[in-house]
This record gives structure tokens, sequence and C-alpha cells, in this order.
């Protein structure tokens, strides 16, 4: 039987239990400077396999609680030892400082009067960021393991506090041997335990009283911890090494821990029950060894054969046409060959990154045909993939779009744009010569400008733009060229204002720029969260008077005075992953902000206004519609400017 070969090696202390940070002196005043000198060698932040140290290095950033209600950003200073920030407020009296590295811009923090939030009893906790979505890229890379590094100290202002640091994560080294004939490519170590009560990744504390970390003893942790691998493809007889991340935990006498490999092969498990305890202890690098049964050739089968099979685990690849897309976060859609269609519950690229917008950052669309695998199941009493199924591979089907398919201009000569997304190639012709555009063919995605005269004429002119694919995919832009002194009266809300903010501070502004008062029972604000095309509504309620603008807020914003019955939990966004919003009117969207399904990163810390030349919504993101300003700016919340 053929075997991959996995052992855990290198039992040492993570050098970092020593090391010691100074605090400069500090003042009670606003906007002050303060700098952590940090004494450590010049090298880097990561884990080194050599030595067995973290160390600092230029950009790196650190996270310092200053008596544990304000959070700070000190970065490094460029060639010293130091972290400095600016604006540090400082009290009068005694002052407490928490380390965290690395910067963690989510960190929630506490009063250590027990007055404010996360809190148990005379505990205080400050959030550790999991480990357990890392992802090494490349056999023996070290890079992505910086596990949690904390020290806490108190001090007056007199005097100059040094602040202890702690290695609050354990690592586990692991060797990856591959004994196929061929070579396979390895997509995600995990390692679990049976052990009651032990949990390896997910969301902790830090306990502020002790130094250590807990569990947040809800639904975001886990027993186990999986690291994501990309870029590793292994020769047969060739073996790497892979370097998990894991909350400290402890095998007692009798439990079982278990280390799984994902391959383009399959998954190939082994555990072993330990006669006497284990201790996987923060800051150590733990051993263990095990070996693993390689596993079967996964059988490949139409759909009809896999709806023929009975419900198990046994793995089986599928290839076919993705259509009905229900949720590209979770991954849930209709795969169909020629003998028939199946439903997909859960699509990932791996392990680590399941339910982790996994299906919008392959690039799937309906139309793709993909190859994955995945496993026999039924859902009241309906076949499906079962998830999580896993991606193998897919071939992009033809794609042609643009945006926005409609644009109004005034009589006057000038410009305007449209975009193209496409990944094939493409050709443009305009139906009036005279106007022109800036690109007639192409290939992929481009930003088209358009170029017309003025309009001396008594009537509108209406020009058509054409988009044709290579493989006749058709698209049309109609643009409409206004006669002069022509006001097209507006009759439609639309969204003026984005503000992501810091913490909470998350606000939507809604323009009414009719000449009449609306009543906002049938309109909704729809979140899109994380790449999603399902979103979470926020239903709008009275009216809102003409030429008026309303803000909504998250329920805990507070940079900008919202009535509480315009304030909402679900109104929250970070701009990254592709979060986007749209005003809906009968349940039709008629005004988005964002790209919907989209998991590109925009619109983050920054405020976004709608230009004054904007009259009106549209369905579709155009971004040279608004204009960025800076994060935190609410100086136009509650007013908008829109040439009539």
């Amino acid at each position: 039987m053929k075997k991959i070969l996995l052992s855990v090696l290198a039992v040492a202390a993570v050098a970092v239990s020593c090391q010691t940070e100074k605090l400069e002196e500090g003042t009670s005043q606003t906007g002050k400077t303060v700098k952590i000198v940090a004494e450590l060698p010049e090298t880097k932040t990561i884990f080194n396999p050599e030595d067995k140290t973290v160390a600092w290095e230029d950009g790196d950033e650190l996270t310092v609680v200053v008596n544990s209600s304000s959070a700070y950003k000190f970065g490094k200073v460029a060639g010293e030892n130091a972290f400095s920030a600016s604006g540090v407020t400082l009290q009068d009296g005694q002052n407490t400082y928490h380390v965290l590295y690395p910067y963690n811009s989510d960190v929630k923090t506490v009063d250590v009067d027990g007055v404010a939030c996360n809190k148990s009893g005379s505990k205080r906790y400050v959030d550790v960021p999991s480990e357990a979505a890392a992802v090494q890229k490349g056999i023996n890379n070290a890079d992505h393991v910086k596990g949690v590094i904390y020290g806490y100290t108190t001090a007056a202002d007199s005097e100059t506090p040094s602040v202890q640091m702690h290695q609050l994560t354990a690592l586990l080294k692991i060797d990856v041997t591959n004994n196929h004939t061929e070579p396979i490519e390895v997509r995600s170590i995990t390692v679990s335990t049976d052990a009651a009560g032990q949990l390896l990744s997910g969301t902790y504390y830090i306990n502020l009283e002790t130094g250590g970390t807990e569990s947040s003893g809800d639904k975001y942790t886990y027993n186990y911890t999986t690291l994501g691998v990309t870029n590793v493809t292994m020769e047969a007889g060739a073996t790497g090494t892979f370097w998990v991340s894991a909350h400290p935990f402890s095998v007692p006498q009798g439990s079982k821990l278990t280390i799984s490999v994902e391959t383009d092969k399959g998954v190939s498990s082994d555990e072993r029950t330990y006669e006497s305890a284990l201790e996987f202890a923060a800051g150590t690098v733990n051993t263990a060894s095990f070996n693993f049964e390689a596993p079967e050739a996964i059988e490949k089968l139409t759909v009809a054969e896999f709806l023929a099979k009975e419900v198990g685990d046994v793995y089986y690849e599928l290839t076919g046409t993705i259509s009905n897309i229900v949720d590209t976060d979770y991954g849930n859609f209709d795969l169909t060959d020629d003998t028939g269609t199946v439903y997909v519950y859960g699509l990932t690229a791996t392990k680590a990154t399941s339910n982790d917008n996994s299906f919008s950052s392959l690039g799937l669309r309906e139309g793709d045909v993909l190859t994955l695998v995945g496993k026999r199941a039924e859902y009241k009493g309906t076949a499906q993939v079962g998830g999580p199924a896993y991606y193998i591979s897919h071939v992009a089907a033809p794609y042609c779009n643009v945006t926005p398919s409609t644009m109004s201009v005034t009589a006057e000569a000038g410009t305007t744009t449209f975009n193209i997304e496409s990944n094939e190639y493409w050709m443009l012709e305009s139906s009036n010569e005279a106007y022109t555009v800036s690109q007639k063919e192409g290939t992929g995605d481009a930003v088209i400008t358009v170029t017309y005269p003025a309009n001396e004429g008594t009537e509108p002119v209406e020009v058509v733009f054409t988009v044709l694919s290579n493989s006749g995919v058709e698209k049309t832009v109609t643009l409409t060229q206004r006669v002069a002194g022509q006001v097209i009266e507006p009759t439609e809300l639309f969204i003026s204002e984005y503000v992501e903010g810091s913490a909470n501070n998350k606000y939507i502004e809604i323009y009414n720029p009719t000449s009449n008062t609306i009543d906002l029972s049938d309109y909704t604000l729809e979140i899109y969260s994380n790449g999603k095309t399902t979103s979470t509504s926020v239903k709008l309620e009275g009216s809102i008077e003409s030429k008026t603008a309303l803000v909504y807020a998250n329920s805990n914003a507070d940079l900008y005075e919202v009535p509480k019955e315009r304030k909402s939990g679900s109104i929250s966004f970070n701009g990254e992953k592709g979060d986007a919003i749209a005003l809906s009117k009968n349940g039709v969207n008629i005004d988005v902000w964002g790209i919907i399904g989209s998991t590109a990163d925009y619109g983050k810390d920054v405020t976004m206004r709608r230009n004054p030349d904007v009259t009106g919504p549209s369905a579709e993101f155009i971004e040279s519609q608004w204009t960025t300003y800076s994060k935190d700016d609410v100086s136009d919340l509650g007013k908008h400017t829109m040439n009539e």
C-alpha cells in the first residue's frame, strides 16, 4: 500500500518569552507622540525555523491599548528598535499599556473599572486574531507563522515602564513525504483532537489580568486548526515542511490526536491514542510522528451515475456546467452535464477556506465548466453533493458585460465613460460616427471614453454603442444627448453618501431629488457582505421630504448623531471582500453602491459622496459618479448638493 509519511519534529521553545520593551516617559496631553523601544534583534517578524526566534523588522505594527480603553497603532521607526504613534492621549495617574503583535484593527478594548464590554466576572479581555485561516505559500516556507505576542505593564506618568512580551500560540512543524509514484498537490493540513474542552482555533481573548488566552466560549471556537496550502506540488519521494499554528491545548491520556492531509488525490488521515498526556504549550514547537495511507483513486462519474450512488463518505469526481448560483459565499449552485443536474452545497478550494468566499475568489461564474470532488448526500430527501465539495479545476465560459447600459448627457460637447468587463476579444461600433470611442477593440476589461459633439438641434440625439465579443455575446450602451435647456425632472431616490469609518461608524445617506415627499414604506437598504449575492434587508419607514437627505447608521455609530429609528445593527460593512449596498424598491434594486457578487477590496476606510451632476439612481455601480474623502469625514452627512 502506498503511503504519505508525515511527522511533527523538533521540540524547541520559541525565544520570545524574555524579550523586553520600554515605554518612554509620557505626560498627560492630547496629540503626544509616544514611543515604544523594542530591545530585539533587527531581523524579521516571522518565526525563524533555524534558531526558533521571533524578531522585528521595518514595517511591523503593534496594537497598544492605553488604560484598556483606547487602542492605537504603533508603527516601527525605520532604522531603530522602536515603535511610535502620534495623537496618543495619556491620562493623569496610573497608566496601563497592553501591547499586541500582530497589529489588529478590530481589537476590542475594555474599561479596567468594569464599565465597558468584553468581560466575564473580574476578567477583562482583548480579542486575539484567529490563526485558523493562515495560508502557507510554497513548500518549506514559514513566512505565515507569526503567532500572537502579548505583554502589559502599569506605571505612573513619571516612570519608564518596561513590557514583558510572551508568545501566546503553539506551533507544529509538520513534514510530509510523498510516497506516491506521481506528484501530489498539497492543499491543506488539519490538526484536531477529540479531547473534551480542547479548542485549537477560533476567537480567543487575552486575559488582561493573567496575560493568558481563553476561548470566547461561543460557536467561533473549534477543536481543530487548519493550514491552507498554495503553490505546493511535491514530486514522488519529496519531503516538505509545513508550519501550523494553534491555540495552546493538551491531549489527555487516552485521547486522540488526528492529522489530515488534503491533496489533489484525496484526503488522508491518521489518528493516534496516547498512553500519556501531551501538552502543546504556548511558545513551543511540538513533536509527534504519523504515517498516512494514500487515498484510493477517486472514481469519475456522470451526474446520473453519482445520483445512483448511496449516501456515504466516499468522494467522487464530477464535471459539469454551473448554473442557478444561490450563494457565492458558501458555494451553493446547480451542476449539470448531459445526464442530469445535481445541487452542490458548499464548494471550497481547501478546508482552510471553507465558508470564506472561496467560491467567488476562484472567479467562478454561471456557464463555467467545473470539475470537483464531493460526497453523495441528501437534504430533506433531495440528492446533493454534500459540503464541502472541493474545487479541482474549471474552464471559464465566455462573458462580456457593459456598465452602465444607458447614459444621459447635456447638449454641450464633452466626454463620458462606460465599462467593458470581458474575458475574451471584443469589438465596439458606434451608430453615429460623430460620437467616437477611445478604443474600438480589445481583450479583457476596459474603460471606454466617449467623446461627443454639441447637440445644436431641437431634438435629443440617441446613439447606440454595440460591443460584440469573439464568441458572439452582444451588449449595447445607449447614450441620449439632451437639447439645450432641456431639464429632466428627477423621479427617484438614490444613495448620496457612503461612510466606512472607524469602529462601528458606518453610515448610508439617502437623497430625495424630486419635488415631492416620498413614502419610504416601499424601500429597503440591502447589505451584501463578503461577495454574497444574497443580502440582509433594513426596512425604511416614514417619509422623506423633497430635496432632503436622510442618514442611516449602525446601531453603535457615534461620529454623527442619527435618530434611533434610523439605526440598525445590520448596517455593517468594512469595505473588504466585496461589500455592497443597494437601495431597493418593492424588492428591486434601483441604486447600487459597490459590485454585488465581487470579492474585490474597495471602499475601505473612506467617505464617498455622489457627485452633484448625478440626478438619479443607477442599478449598476458607476465609480466615476463618486468622489472619495478621508476616513471618518462626516462633515457633509445630512445634506446633499445636486445640480438643478
